[in-house]
Formats: C-alpha cells, sequence, structure tokens
C-alpha cells in the first residue's frame, strides 16, 4: 500500500521557507560568530540596494533650444521637450505629465 502525499498548501510553504531561512541563519552564525554573520548581512543589504539604485535609470531632460517646431509629421512640446505625432498632438496637450511640465515652465520662465 502506498502512501498519499497531499500537496503543501500557501501557508504551509511560506511556514516550511520561514524555518528553512531560519535554520541556515542559525548555522551561520554557529559557523562565523555573530559579529562576523552581522557584517556579512549588513554587506548584502548594502550591495542589494546599491544594485537596485544601479539599475533605476533617471531620466535627464536635455534642453535644445534650436530643436525645430515640426520634424517629420511630429510636433515638438516645448514644455516636455519631447516629438510627438500630430495624431496624438491633442491627446498629448490634455496629459497631466504635459500639464504639471507647462505648470513648471510658467514659474521658471
Amino acid at each position: 500500500m502506498s502512501a498519499v502525499i497531499m500537496p503543501l498548501s500557501a501557508e504551509e510553504k511560506r511556514e516550511r521557507n520561514r524555518l528553512s531561512q531560519q535554520k541556515r541563519r542559525e548555522r551561520l552564525v554557529e559557523e562565523l560568530g555573530i559579529e562576523e554573520f552581522r557584517k556579512q548581512v549588513a554587506t548584502q543589504v548594502k550591495e542589494y540596494r546599491a544594485k537596485k539604485k544601479e539599475t533605476v535609470p533617471v531620466p535627464v531632460p536635455v534642453e535644445n533650444p534650436e530643436r525645430p517646431k515640426t520634424v517629420d509629421g511630429k510636433k515638438y512640446c516645448e514644455c516636455c521637450k519631447i516629438s510627438i505625432t500630430r495624431a496624438n498632438w491633442a491627446r498629448h496637450l490634455k496629459t497631466s505629465i504635459h500639464l504639471k511640465n507647462c505648470e513648471e515652465v510658467k514659474r521658471e520662465g
């Protein structure tokens, strides 16, 4: 007679993983000592955060006052500093990003 293995529920899987992580941490503390373990964890956290910052590109607005008003069926938005197709121009004028950019231009200018 064979035993029937019931699949684990999501809650049971989380508990199993939590206990497994806890056992790994306890084993590392025993092997390294608490001070070295804390240094290792702090280093891993710093590396993770640095890597996360690298992957998030920061957009840099490029100002080009000599940009033509229309190019290849596109219109240039002075507020947003981007070219928009004529088909999307009316929709672009109503977007929150465009309105925000125009407000900033008015305050600066």
